[in-house]
């Protein structure tokens, strides 16, 4: 009781900044029904089948990016208000949300696109060539001189007609080996940055800096965000706004538990 009362006199303290505010759209996030009931039982218990999810949200908010997560049920009718849409590394997010994306992106909107499913769905968009079937490959990508390790599922491309922006190499050795690991591609009016392997997956599991960098600088190549910070990756933001006023919440995060 003692600690509740703490925390709603936090709360209160910022009622009027905070209580009936709307969020100001940035990245959307979208999380994929389709990929989850096809798994395991209709609610929840999922487990590990969320990590996608988790660790990209996980990353961008570390990276000081304003992120909401949207249902894909919800998707045609908001994604039009983002200025960018952040595709986990779901298993099937299903032929509907795949249209619903590649419309979004046509009439100029930009997806940061993860995982070797997506990667498969999106060929064509992303105008790319897929080399072979996905496959569980040891990787590490360069962090800003320090290494992340993201073995997982990858899909291997020949960035044919689209601009391969990042690599991936399967030991400690950036000066040999190296694969496209992230390709940037314009579609219609708009743009896709493609991630070719589980980044989402693997940053829920280690919460990697160098990985946290990677997911940075590819989604830089897409969005610039409204506003920026410079704070450590424990600092989140979320833009709102209330009459009429623009608000930038600062959540300190430091010390939360992010290991399983």
């Amino acid at each position: 009781i003692d600690t509740m009362a703490q925390v709603s006199g936090f709360c209160r303290a910022r009622q009027a900044l905070s209580h009936k505010s709307e969020p100001v759209p940035q990245i959307g996030l979208v999380f994929s029904k389709n990929s989850l009931y096809h798994g395991v039982q209709l609610f929840g218990g999922w487990g590990s089948m969320l990590n996608p999810a988790r660790g990209l949200l996980d990353a961008l908010v570390e990276c000081h990016y304003s992120v909401d997560v949207i249902p894909d049920w919800k998707l045609a009718e908001v994604a039009g208000r983002y200025p960018l849409l952040a595709l986990p590394d779901w298993s099937d997010i299903g032929g509907e949300v795949k249209e619903q994306l590649a419309a979004y992106v046509s009439k100029g909107g930009k997806l940061l696109l993860v995982g070797a499913a997506n990667a498969r769905l999106f060929e064509k968009e992303l105008g790319v060539r897929l080399t072979g079937e996905p496959s569980e490959q040891p990787a590490f990508i360069d962090g800003g001189g320090i290494f992340g390790n993201v073995k997982g599922l990858w899909q291997d491309v020949d960035s044919a007609a689209a601009e391969a922006i990042e690599s991936r190499y399967p030991t400690i050795d950036s000066s040999r080996d190296a694969k496209c690991a992230a390709t940037l591609t314009k579609f219609g009016s708009g743009r896709i940055a493609a991630i070719y392997g589980p980044l989402g997956s693997a940053l829920a599991l280690a919460h990697a800096a160098p990985a946290r960098h990677f997911i940075e600088r590819v989604t830089d190549r897409v969005f610039t965000p409204m506003a920026q910070v410079d704070a450590p990756a424990t600092v989140e933001i979320a833009l709102r706004r209330k009459n009429g006023k623009l608000l930038l919440h600062l959540g300190n995060c430091t010390a939360m538990q992010v290991a399983t």
